[in-house]
């Protein structure tokens, strides 16, 4: 083979790599681009809705053991480094599927408050390995959470104790308040930008015990002690219903009046988590 023929296969040789690299060039922005219109397309308005007021459904009604408050809808802005850590805790559990934990015993009078180091084993007893927690909390709150693992309620009949990555629940008296007022809190809206989904929500609460200690009426705030108007209007038109749409025209009636929250979920894992709720009037 002469020098000619060898400096011609070369090219032809440099201009096939060429090619096969331009394809592969190709192929793999056309599969990257592919990846985000189906991404995009994943987060259509419709979907985005439907997100929102799922995620507003999984925070909107979780309430504190120990005083029956909302956890999340509060006076006070809380997010992830404010939020009770027993709440946190508390929150995973009702969230793990009940056949993950191992009951054994009865739950017997004889068996509330007794020594945990010393308890029966015909008294119940609920075990949860705190590996099950710890998926929970990484599905529902943000990743830079601080988790202290405390001992916590699950139930005013419950105390679970943490020791050697178990946590061990103990049928226990825990205080428990009951709140003379009911909540309504209802989904309004939502913004979305970056993998930022920011909830909007309304809240009021009612009181309606005809006791003379306390007003009955509509108040705006989660802990019914502003009063912004009497029973007249929850009465007469919708006759003390609150279920189904009637929540919203309840919240309708009176959204000037009432607050307004914010609910911040961030994008972690093609999950969207919890980060904050702040009251924004």
């Amino acid at each position: 083979m002469n020098n000619k023929e060898e400096q011609h296969n070369n090219l032809l040789s440099f201009a096939i790599a060429i090619v096969v690299v331009l394809v592969c060039v190709f192929f793999l922005s056309y599969s990257f681009q592919m990846k985000n219109i189906n991404i995009n397309k994943s987060l259509n308005k419709s979907d985005l809705n439907k997100l929102a007021q799922e995620k507003f459904t999984s925070i909107s009604n979780k309430r504190d053991l120990a005083t029956n408050d909302l956890i999340f809808f509060k006076e006070n802005n809380i997010d992830i480094n404010t939020i009770s850590k027993e709440n946190v805790l508390y929150i995973a559990y009702t969230l793990i599927s009940k056949e993950d934990t191992l009951k054994s015993g009865e739950v017997l009078d004889e068996c509330f408050g007794l020594d945990k180091d010393n308890y029966p084993e015909k008294c119940y007893l609920e075990v949860i390995d705190k590996n099950l927690l710890d998926e929970q909390i990484r599905n529902y709150f943000s990743s830079n959470i601080n988790v202290s693992y405390n001992e916590f309620n699950i139930s005013a009949n419950q105390t679970c104790y943490f020791k050697d990555n178990i946590y061990n629940c103990y049928l226990n008296r825990n205080d428990v308040t009951i709140n003379d007022y009911k909540v309504v809190n209802v989904f309004d809206s939502y913004e979305y930008n970056d993998n930022k989904l920011e909830v909007y929500s309304y809240l009021l609460t009612i009181r309606d015990t005809n006791s003379k200690l306390k007003e009955d009426g509509i108040f705006s705030d989660s802990k019914a002690t502003k009063l912004i108007d009497n029973l007249d209007y929850y009465t007469n038109t919708l006759n003390k219903q609150i279920a189904g749409d009637n929540a919203k025209k309840l919240v309708d009636h009176y959204k000037d009046d009432i607050s307004k929250y914010k609910s911040t979920f961030v994008k972690e894992n093609d999950n969207y988590v919890w980060l904050s709720t702040e009251k924004v009037n």
